[in-house]
């Protein structure tokens, strides 16, 4: 993956991981939960330059598509590695509900006002995410990303307020 190379209005969706065949067809390891991402039609950027796909098939090893303008082996190879992004405006989500980037290197506080460090990575465990809070020389937090624990989330102040009973204070 390039992540660097990933504008700051895109969200990453999916990287190249191989070719298939002889027409340009891509082998795509999806990071997407949207079931119709890949959809034909639908449009996907690679370095910046928006596709349009043009087919999609499912196999036994994976996502299977084709974008218009990749039309051989040859010019599918050359994307191998590369990240498959789709403009943020794209993407909406129900009230309380947040992407990961928009998280990392939140500030976090207890219902105290009390400063805990901020948010240095997201664990998906299939159930509820859970937060790692991050303060330098302090055991890590993990908060379970559940309204028992998360009280307020102010993106616009880059401030989360949580709830931290004693059960997860690994500082005590």
């Amino acid at each position: 993956m390039t992540l660097g190379n990933i504008p700051a209005d895109h969200i990453l969706v999916g990287v190249i991981s191989g070719v298939r065949g002889l027409k340009g067809e891509l082998k795509i390891r999806s990071f997407s939960d949207v079931d119709t991402r890949f959809n034909v039609g639908k449009t996907l950027f690679v370095n910046g330059q928006n596709h349009q796909i043009a087919s999609h098939s499912n196999s036994a090893r994976g996502i299977i598509i084709k974008l218009v303008g990749i039309n051989n082996r040859e010019q599918a190879e050359n994307l191998i590695g590369q990240d498959l992004t789709i403009e943020s405006s794209e993407l909406t989500l129900d009230a309380g509900m947040y992407f990961h980037h928009q998280l990392i290197g939140i500030i976090v506080y207890d219902l105290k006002d009390n400063f805990l460090g901020e948010i240095v990575e997201i664990i998906e465990t299939g159930s509820n995410d859970v937060y790692v809070i991050k303060l330098e020389g302090q055991p890590d937090i993990l908060i379970p990303a559940l309204s028992e624990y998360i009280k307020n989330i102010d993106l616009l102040n880059s401030k989360m307020i949580i709830n931290l009973n004693e059960s997860l204070n690994t500082r005590l």
